[in-house]
């Protein structure tokens, strides 16, 4: 199974995760792509620390997990169409310290938007290319 990647669109077209990645620094995306890689063939049963990991508590959110300086922790979801993984919110965390203070709660709630079609998704892109390459 390989699963494509994509990101969190609103309703009024904008696209803040994917802005989010485009401002990260070259270092951050390099380890944020590596765990892209190894997470786009690895089956949903494996996704589990170190590398992703399901939120408890929360509906269906999973946490892609790497370091770079700082733990960062992008939220998403498995869906909406089959072998996709949506990227809900680019986040970080400290100790028990989201940032953005709302992640969890804001990736629930944008799950929810998606599903019932009051948003959307779109390819995600590193350096304006598909990610990973089909």
């Amino acid at each position: 199974m390989e699963w494509s990647f994509r990101t969190y669109v609103s309703s009024s077209g904008r696209r803040d995760v994917q802005r989010d990645i485009d401002d990260a620094s070259p270092s951050v995306i390099q380890h944020f792509s590596s765990r892209i890689r190894y997470l786009a063939n690895t089956p949903k049963v494996d996704w589990h620390e170190p590398q992703a990991k399901k939120l408890s508590g929360a509906e269906e959110i999973y946490e892609i997990r790497f370091k770079c300086a700082i733990q960062y922790r992008p939220l998403g979801f498995f869906g909406p169409g089959a072998d996709e993984f949506t990227i809900l919110v680019w986040a970080s965390k400290k100790g028990s310290v989201w940032t953005p203070a709302q992640a969890i709660a804001t990736a629930v709630d944008r799950r929810k938007k998606i599903l019932k079609g009051d948003a959307s998704c779109d390819a995600l892109e590193i350096d304006g290319e598909e990610f990973p390459p089909a």
